[in-house]
């Protein structure tokens, strides 16, 4: 799957961005991929499709996944990196966001769509700027992590407890079941009664992203929404946070940035006190378009269209820059969630049209597959 994000990345590359795809293999020290998966990553490398990078091994408290994610930030031989799930897909240019993201200077240090219910980041896609004081005040936290009590503002869901599991997850649909995210006005009752109930996969699902939202919250300041010109064409309100920094870049005037504002203004804080004396503001942060992280399985676009206006005022937006195109105006596309994936509706009647945008760069990329590194997946 890797294969296909590669090569829709490859399709809309811009020689004026002089980006890099890489593929961050996080493994424990016991740990090896299977030879046959190695040897053809190694051959769509030789084939100049990606670059491989092979992290430290991952600690044994850790996940894989939240330890590759924390390695981000150590990539200082890059001024910004876009990360993205193994299921996403580029069906349109990035040119725009890392120009955005260049103009608006050193203080924006990290940018990310919002989850289905606006009330949270979703970690499924990201901006940051890599920089070693955020990575050990980030490993910090994630060490002490054991020790926040409450509840989470993000989901509801415990900080302690048996329920936070050390267990791999697929991170992709976020607080989508939590019950006051759908209403601002009821997020500061937050209390997560339902979560508790909820099977150990999905409470899994949230733990990581809730740690995301959390520090990001409290040690950078959020500007608003970055406008990225071919999306805002409307003119900007001059609704910025601040003279300085991000100014100009991101606005907070949205109307579909409410709930993530309420959610921000629940003052509930999960660190012990000690812990909460040693924060430190880093920079600004910004949210992106939902074309940067548009939730692209037949689930996601049922409850989008029965959601409430907050949510259509933001897909109004996208869809009035793009018309009837079939991709909905969206930049990634993302299918989250376990037997959501598009590589598992093999029959074409199956499909929907964005499944169908995956299949057909899977197929293209295997038309020129190396190789060692033939395409398994057949219909």
């Amino acid at each position: 799957m890797i294969r296909t994000l590669a090569f829709s990345a490859k399709a809309f590359a811009e020689d004026a961005l002089q980006a890099h795809f890489l593929v961050l293999l996080s493994l424990r020290s016991d740990t090896a991929l299977p030879s046959g998966v190695q040897d053809a990553l190694e051959a769509l490398e030789t084939d100049g499709l990606f670059q491989l990078m092979r992290l430290p091994p991952v600690p044994p408290h850790m996940r894989p996944r939240t330890w590759g994610k924390l390695q981000l930030w150590t990539l200082l031989e890059y001024e910004l990196v876009l990360y993205l799930d193994a299921d996403t897909l580029i069906v349109g240019s990035l040119n725009e966001l890392f120009l955005e993201a260049v103009t608006a200077g050193p203080r924006l240090a990290f940018a990310a769509a919002l989850t289905r219910s606006m009330a949270g980041l979703n970690a499924g896609v990201f901006l940051l700027r890599p920089d070693a004081k955020m990575y050990e005040a980030m490993n910090t936290s994630l060490e002490t992590r054991h020790l926040w009590a409450g509840r989470s503002r993000w989901s509801g869901q415990t900080w302690k407890g048996e329920h936070r599991q050390n267990v791999g997850v697929d991170l992709g649909a976020v607080a989508e079941g939590c019950p006051a995210c759908s209403n601002s006005s009821s997020l500061s009752q937050i209390n997560g009664a339902g979560f508790d109930s909820q099977p150990g996969s999905q409470r899994n699902v949230l733990d990581d992203q809730d740690h995301l939202n959390e520090f990001v919250a409290t040690h950078l300041a959020y500007m608003g929404e970055i406008n990225i010109p071919s999306i805002r064409k409307e003119a900007i309100s001059g609704d910025t946070a601040s003279t300085t920094g991000t100014a100009g870049k991101c606005t907070r005037s949205n109307v579909w940035l409410q709930p993530y504002l309420a959610t921000l203004a629940v003052n509930s804080p999960p660190y012990v006190p000690d812990a909460e004396s040693n924060m430190a503001i880093f920079g600004e942060y910004c949210t992106l378009p939902m074309a940067y992280n548009f939730c692209a399985t037949s689930d996601c676009l049922q409850r989008l269209a029965a959601s409430g206006t907050v949510q259509q005022a933001a897909l109004h937006r996208q869809l009035k820059q793009e018309g009837g195109s079939s991709r909905l105006g969206a930049r990634v596309l993302h299918w989250p969630g376990a037997l959501r994936k598009p590589w598992q509706r093999c029959a074409p009647a199956a499909r929907s049209q964005l499944d169908d945008a995956w299949w057909h760069y899977y197929a293209a990329a295997c038309a020129v597959a190396p190789l060692g590194a033939r395409c398994q997946l057949s219909c």
